[in-house]
């Protein structure tokens, strides 16, 4: 008998939290959607990359 009364406090504390994160509302899990490579993606890598190797050549220069 306590354990059912344990099982039945428990599901009545777990079961909002499931509401409140939206759980079973969605056929897929929520933080599982396609995230599309954009062209300002792109840009943002090249121009990226293109600072670092300033900034790593400028602090080991090498022909000097």
């Amino acid at each position: 008998m306590p354990l059912l009364a344990g099982a039945i406090r428990h599901a009545e504390r777990v079961a909002p939290a499931m509401d409140a994160r939206a759980f079973g509302a969605h056929p897929d899990r929520t933080e599982r959607h396609v995230v599309p490579f954009r062209a300002r993606d792109t840009v943002f890598v090249v121009v990226f990359l293109i600072a670092s190797a300033g900034i790593f050549a400028g602090f080991f220069p090498w022909g000097l």
